[in-house]
């Protein structure tokens, strides 16, 4: 595992508004644009429907610009990014969404294979002048912590319960408790929110870079159930993520806040 590649370098800064360069060095002849395109369309749907919102904005306040930038000599292919009213940490979910790829396209029957490598860096910079912001070097640490993730929008706080967890690749639900009967009406919505949650949490929240390198990390089985006029279920077969991959699924609801009594998690 230490000698797996992890070339990975994010920066992550405390202000409302952020511009930001991705950048990732390719190996000539081997760039899967393709596959960064695909995480990169995934992590922004979600940033621009309030997933990964700042605590204490509210998830419709989001917002997102992205765009391509002309691939340089020494800098390989870059994008230019735009956040505003972010958790800034949602940087580190579109980091190991582009590691995990990275390993994905590596692997083989006999495990990672570096003749597969297909690029040479990824780093998440600011852009010049943007001021102060603390680094993460995927080099210097093999586990992460749930405050290395995106937080919970207050707005969303006094609905959520959680009332339990299980080991890492258990079984879990969420139950979604409206006001009124409008379980029914709201199945589409929830069903199409949970498959743009799936999307990232492929990736995006591993326990360790080992979890990442092996795809145990993976959140999978994802279905809605009606369980009455009153209530729908989001049931999740495999959860093999951080305890906070909850987060952006719940923060994505902010938008029918008003119509949901309590979100219960087991």
């Amino acid at each position: 595992m230490n000698d797996v590649f992890r070339e990975v370098v994010v920066d992550i800064p405390d202000r409302p508004v952020v511009s930001a360069h991705v950048r990732v060095l390719a190996i000539e002849g081997r760039f899967k644009v393709q596959l960064v395109d695909e995480a990169l369309h995934n992590w922004s749907g979600l940033v621009a429907r309030g997933a990964f919102c700042a605590s204490n904005s509210p998830p419709e306040s989001a917002a997102i610009s992205i765009s391509a930038v002309e691939k340089g000599e020494s800098d390989g292919y870059r994008w230019a990014v735009q956040l505003e009213n972010c958790d800034n940490r949602c940087l580190i979910v579109l980091a190991n969404m582009l590691l995990g790829r990275t390993f994905q396209q590596q692997a083989t029957a006999e495990g990672v294979s570096s003749e597969k490598l297909w690029c040479r860096r990824i780093t998440i910079e600011l852009s010049v002048g943007e001021g102060e912001r603390k680094r993460y070097d995927f080099r210097e640490f093999n586990t992460f912590v749930e405050d290395m993730y995106p937080d919970l929008a207050n707005v969303m706080r006094s609905q959520v319960c959680f009332e339990g967890s299980g080991p890492p690749r258990s079984f879990r639900r969420m139950l979604v408790e409206f006001h009124t009967a409008l379980a029914e009406a709201r199945f589409d919505m929830l069903a199409e929110t949970a498959s743009l949650w799936r999307k990232v949490l492929t990736d995006g929240y591993p326990n360790t870079i080992e979890d990442l390198y092996n795809g145990d990390c993976s959140i999978e089985g994802i279905t809605v159930d009606l369980c009455d006029d009153c209530a729908l279920q989001v049931k999740v077969e495999r959860f093999g993520g951080m305890e906070s991959a909850w987060n952006p699924l719940i923060n994505l609801l902010g938008g029918i806040r008003g119509d949901i009594a309590r979100l219960r998690i087991f």
